[in-house]
């Protein structure tokens, strides 16, 4: 492969971590919030880690109603 071929790419904006919460738990290491280069919040953000790889996932809280259950919708999220 020729040399002349690699082109050297500027790194850009990151991710931001704020508020780490560790908490250890199987494949879990804690949770933060993380805010994108764009401006959008991620809330409660899961941390995993196994087998020498990591990976994020977003918060999967269901939306309780009374009581503290889990509301049940037939219709989705309002988009704002």
């Amino acid at each position: 492969m020729s040399s002349d071929l690699i082109e050297t790419v500027e790194p850009g904006p990151r991710a931001v971590c704020h508020g780490w919460r560790p908490q250890c738990k199987d494949s879990l290491r804690g949770f933060c919030d993380i805010e994108l280069p764009s401006g959008l919040d991620l809330c409660d953000v899961v941390l995993h880690e196994s087998h020498a790889c990591r990976w994020v996932s977003p918060a999967g809280i269901p939306r309780l109603a009374g009581e503290r259950r889990q509301k049940i919708i037939d219709e989705p999220w309002p988009v704002s």
